[in-house]
């Protein structure tokens, strides 16, 4: 599970997916001080529910810079299922900082847009 972001000028159009290179190595703008975020190497079978930048200790998490929601960043937050017994699945959502502060009560962020709990059911149940 990892929760990583990047700044508008170090997106790379060429990457294929999560976990792949999203940052563009090549670019002027390199690793940046406003980067955020942490990686956990974990295996989670159940619902777990976590401020965002505070995984649970037991997760031992490896941070990255300011543990914040910092402006002009993209952040992207994976997971991988269980792979052993039935079918292996893997989620990510992409989000800012203002689509974040753009939630109201009762609303989730999945699939680049806003939605209550009932959407987003029927949005897994579509995706699964």
């Amino acid at each position: 599970m990892a929760l990583r972001s990047w700044g508008e000028r170090e997106y790379d159009d060429n990457a294929v997916g999560v976990g792949e290179s999203t940052v563009n190595p090549s670019s002027s703008a390199g690793s940046s001080v406003e980067d955020s975020g942490w990686v956990a190497r974990v295996s989670v079978r159940s619902s777990t529910s976590f401020p965002l930048f505070s995984p649970p200790p037991s997760w031992h998490a490896e941070t990255t810079g300011l543990q914040a929601l910092l402006p002009g960043r993209t952040y992207a937050l994976t997971f991988t299922g269980p792979r052993e017994g039935w079918d292996p699945y893997d989620g990510h959502v992409y989000f800012t900082a203002d689509d974040l502060a753009s939630l109201g009560p009762g609303q989730v962020w999945a699939d680049g847009r806003a939605m209550n709990r009932d959407a987003f059911d029927e949005l897994v149940d579509e995706k699964c």
